[in-house]
């Protein structure tokens, strides 16, 4: 009887003496609610020559991506956790499927002395001036166009794979420092359509419909590295706690960017031209984040987390940026690893530890 009740007591005190050894485990699930910047100052199409028929005035700005803007996406965040005990974790974390798209489109026209409605010409930036005998394949159906449109479409999937080294407390604020290897996906389409694209006739006067075209960019940025970071959180109570966090990272930026112009003649030289560009390039790019946070431990098990989370990056190829604006094919080969992407936004979700 001694003997069971010893073993019992000494049970009770290995149990009772490491809780952390019944919790190394947790699990975080989140909504991750994100808007994303665009890329300003990008002019793909002005108005044509002509354009003071429709009381417009010639060669300016009829669209660019001034006219686009992202809604906020919703995502998630899921964060595995290990935590061999109470000063050290690893934790492995996803956040993505977020998803903008937005288009915008430009015909211009102007109601003269309130009779009838005159509508300018467009010209894409790229093809302003050139004829069926310039530089590129026939891209005459995005001059005298009567419309244009843009359409931009982003999506980002990131992962990472986290230390955290958990230092003493000073009072009730509870300090940690990481380290950490990130990845990043970042794929983009920026696309330009000329609907309607006319020729004119010299001397006649006459425009006729010169079928349409297509200029289509694709972005791919794999980023990879290291990071580095830290949080700090101070315990309001023992249900409560207030905390900040960030993290800094250099990543090397594998990129690409393929381009690909159509353009469908109707009536002179009937028929379909196309021009496909590519390039890569590895670089260095940058990821900063930070954030705030509050947590409430609903039970022992079980808590609760809302937050506001700011993305960085730094060094990227985006879409709209790899638009060419002169007339050479070599243009359309161009990589432009300058960008930069802010994403910014609400959290919020639960933890449980086991």
């Amino acid at each position: 009887m001694r003997a069971i009740l010893g073993v019992l007591m000494m049970a009770a005190v290995l149990f009772s003496a490491s809780p952390a050894l019944a919790q190394q485990w947790s699990f975080e699930a989140e909504a991750l609610y994100l808007q994303r910047d665009i890329p300003g100052g990008i002019v793909t199409s002005n108005n044509n020559s002509l354009a003071s028929f429709a009381g417009l005035t010639p060669n300016t700005t009829a669209l660019s991506t001034e006219n686009l803007d992202f809604d906020w996406e919703v995502g998630f965040r899921a964060t595995l956790g290990f935590h061999p005990d109470a000063n050290n974790s690893w934790e492995a974390t996803y956040w993505g499927l977020h998803e903008w798209s937005d288009r915008a489109s430009a015909q211009p026209c102007a109601n003269i002395g309130g009779f009838f409605t005159a509508c300018a010409f467009l010209d894409a930036v790229f093809s302003q001036g050139l004829s069926l005998g310039s530089a590129l394949p026939s891209i005459n159906s995005f001059n005298f166009a009567s419309q244009h449109e843009i359409k931009y479409e982003t999506e980002i999937h990131n992962a990472e794979l986290n230390y955290w080294r958990h230092l003493s407390r000073w009072g009730n604020f509870h300090p940690s420092i990481l380290v950490g290897i990130r990845y990043i996906d970042l794929r983009e389409e920026f696309k330009l359509s000329s609907i309607g694209g006319t020729v004119v006739i010299p001397l006649i006067g006459v425009a006729l419909s010169q079928g349409s075209g297509e200029y289509k960019i694709e972005t791919q940025n794999r980023m990879i590295g290291i990071q580095f970071g830290g949080q700090g959180v101070w315990r309001v109570n023992q249900r409560v706690g207030v905390g900040i966090r960030a993290k800094v990272g250099l990543l090397a930026n594998f990129a690409d960017q393929d381009s690909d112009l159509t353009n469908t003649n109707l009536i002179l030289a009937p028929g379909t031209t196309t021009l496909s560009k590519s390039a890569s390039e590895e670089g260095f790019a940058t990821v900063a984040e930070a954030g705030a946070f509050i947590t409430w431990n609903v039970w022992r098990n079980l808590s609760l987390r809302v937050g506001y989370d700011v993305f960085h990056m730094g060094g990227v190829a985006l879409a709209p940026e790899q638009f060419a604006s002169s007339n050479t094919t070599d243009a359309f080969a161009q990589l432009d690893r300058n960008g930069s992407a802010l994403y910014h936004g609400p959290s919020g979700g639960v933890r449980i530890v086991w």
